[in-house]
């Protein structure tokens, strides 16, 4: 008799084959969009941003309003009904992107444009004899005697 050897297929092959399907299923999630935010997770994101631009600009002085809280507890949650009005005003503000401390400094941008001014300067030479006074120089009078400019 004689007896016949089954083909075996070595462990190290299976569990390389079993890893290598994972991954494959995992790359077609990434594609497909199963771990990228939904749209209501989305919206809730740009209703929180939108609210907090007030506060943003006063680098968050005083205490977030009741609508910045709710909407960051939606955004936080992911549940768009959630209306809990509580909130930490250090994780929200850090969340709309203001730095500690918080209020005391208000971040102000200013510009300066400097104009470049041409200053022309006429040099005037009084002449070694005048005849009148149209010949000397602003300020100084024609001497009839020595025909000199003089001051």
């Amino acid at each position: 008799m004689f007896l016949r050897k089954g083909i075996s297929i070595p462990i190290n092959t299976l569990v390389m084959l079993a890893i290598a399907i994972i991954v494959l299923l995992a790359t077609v999630a990434w594609f497909m969009g199963a771990f990228a935010p939904t749209a209501t997770q989305q919206k809730l994101q740009t209703d929180f941003r939108n609210s907090c631009s007030y506060w943003v600009n006063s680098n968050c002085d005083g205490d977030p309003s009741g609508d910045i809280c709710i909407k960051y507890n939606r955004m936080i949650t992911g549940n768009p009904d959630n209306n809990d009005a509580n909130c930490d005003k250090n994780v929200v503000a850090a969340a709309c992107g203001c730095s500690p401390p918080f209020g005391r400094t208000k971040i102000i941008t200013t510009t300066t444009t400097t104009v470049e001014s041409t200053t022309t300067t006429t040099v005037c030479t009084n002449p070694d004899t005048c005849n009148g006074e149209s010949d000397c120089c602003p300020g100084y009078a024609c001497d009839e005697t020595s025909h000199t400019c003089v001051a």
